[in-house]
C-alpha cells in the first residue's frame, strides 16, 4: 500500500494514517515568512520553462543544430548558463510543483499513485487511468495534487503585491493539480486539434501580451510562461527550416498497437525502421526546441 514512486525506496515507507489519509514521508511545510511589501520600483521577475527541453539538444550547449540561438545570444551578453542542472522530477506535475515550492518530490509527494477510491478521493487525486482490482479491493491511477499547505513562489509574490501571471501551452499545469496557487491570472495556449488525438502546442506569447495589456505597468510582476513544442504532439517541419529536413507530424497515439510510436516502444520495429523513426522524431523535437527558442 505504498503510493507512486516511493515503492522503489529502499526502505519500505510506513503506511498512510487512517484517519488523516496523510501520506507517507510527506514532510510538514516549512511555515512561510512574513516579507516586506515589493517597492513598486522592483523588478520584473519572468521565469521561462521550455517544457520536456534536454540540455544535449540546445546549440548553446554544444548541441552541433542551431537550435537556441536566443539562449546563445544572452550568454553572449552577460547571462549565466548551466547545462548540468537536473530536474526535480521525471515529469511535468512533480517538477513543477518543486520549481514552485522548492520541496523535493518526496516531501510534496504531488506525483502519480495507485490508491485506493476512497484514499485518492480523500487526497483529490485526479484521475488518469482505469482502476484495477487488487485483493478484492478496487484501485485507481491518479496525479496527487500540490496540497495548499505548501507556499509557491507566486503566492509569496502576490502577498508583497506584485502582479502573478501564468500563461503556459502545457494544459497540466491546472488548478485541479493545485499548480496555479498564488497566480491571479492564468492563461493558456491552445494549439489546432488532431482528430481522434490530442491538441498541437499553442503559442503562448499572444497571451502575454494580451495579459501585459490588461495589468498595471507601474507595479512589479511574476510571469511565468511555459512552452512546449519539444513535446508530444510534434508539429510538421517546414520545406524552408534549411537546417532539419522537411519532416511529417509526429503523434503518439497510445494504446493504438498500429501507431509508429507504440511499436517503437514495444520493439516491434525492425533495425533500419528503428532508425528512421528515431531519425525522425529527433528531427521533430529538434525544430520543437529551437521553437521554444524563438519564442
Amino acid at each position: 500500500d505504498v503510493p507512486g514512486r516511493l515503492a522503489r525506496l529502499a526502505v519500505p515507507p510506513p503506511p498512510p494514517d487512517p484517519l488523516t489519509m496523510r501520506r507517507p514521508y510527506a514532510a510538514d511545510p516549512v511555515a512561510a515568512v512574513e516579507l516586506p511589501r515589493a517597492h513598486p520600483s522592483a523588478p520584473t521577475t519572468v521565469l521561462v520553462v521550455f517544457d520536456t527541453t534536454r540540455s544535449d539538444r540546445l546549440s548553446a550547449c554544444g548541441y552541433p543544430r542551431p537550435t537556441s540561438p536566443t539562449l546563445e545570444r544572452l550568454v553572449a551578453e552577460g547571462a549565466s548558463l548551466s547545462c548540468d542542472a537536473v530536474s526535480a522530477g521525471t515529469w511535468t506535475v512533480p517538477s513543477h510543483a518543486s520549481l514552485f515550492t522548492g520541496a523535493s518530490v518526496i516531501e510534496h509527494q504531488t506525483d502519480n499513485a495507485r490508491l485506493s477510491r476512497e484514499k485518492a478521493q480523500a487526497l483529490g487525486g485526479l484521475n488518469i487511468g482505469p482502476s484495477v482490482s487488487l485483493q478484492g479491493q478496487e484501485e485507481v491511477w491518479v496525479t496527487l495534487p500540490l496540497e495548499s499547505g505548501f507556499e509557491t513562489v507566486a503566492e509569496s509574490r502576490a502577498k508583497q503585491g506584485v502582479q502573478t501571471v501564468l500563461v503556459s501551452a502545457n494544459r497540466v499545469i491546472a488548478e485541479p493539480l493545485g499548480l496555479t496557487q498564488g497566480f491571479q491570472q492564468t492563461r493558456y495556449a491552445v494549439g489546432e486539434a488532431i482528430p481522434n488525438g490530442p491538441l498541437f502546442p499553442g503559442d503562448p506569447v499572444p497571451h502575454v501580451r494580451e495579459a501585459l495589456s490588461e495589468l498595471d505597468p507601474t507595479a512589479p510582476l511574476f510571469l511565468y510562461v511555459n512552452f512546449f513544442y519539444a513535446h508530444d504532439p510534434f508539429p510538421a517541419v517546414p520545406s524552408d527550416v534549411g537546417w532539419v529536413p522537411e519532416r511529417e507530424p509526429l503523434i503518439y497515439l497510445p494504446f493504438t498497437p498500429e501507431d509508429p510510436w507504440t511499436r517503437y516502444a514495444d520493439g516491434a520495429m525492425g533495425a533500419e525502421e528503428a532508425d528512421a523513426f528515431r531519425a525522425h522524431l529527433w528531427d521533430v523535437y529538434d525544430y520543437g526546441v529551437r521553437r521554444n527558442d524563438d519564442g
